[in-house]
């Protein structure tokens, strides 16, 4: 059992002992990844959302277009 869901789990039991039971027979908690790439910041990362948005922003996170979503497949029957 993975972290996360024995948190959820001993707080469920805390509030409502019937619900812990219900998601540990009912609930699944499928593990996710999201692989997005960043590269090193660049001077010009600054003027960008300026020039697309109107905006200003002091800390741009400017991304690569590649972007990979992996969901295992743990799902409730």
């Amino acid at each position: 059992m993975h972290a996360p869901t024995f948190a959820l789990l001993a707080y469920a039991e805390l509030i409502e002992p019937e619900l812990a039971e219900y998601i540990r027979d009912n609930a699944a908690f499928p593990n996710t990844v999201v692989d997005r790439i960043v590269p090193q910041e660049q001077d010009s990362d600054y003027n960008y959302p300026s020039r697309l948005l109107q905006v200003r922003d002091r800390a741009p996170i400017v991304t690569e277009p590649f972007w990979q979503f992996v969901v295992e497949d743990s799902f409730t029957k």
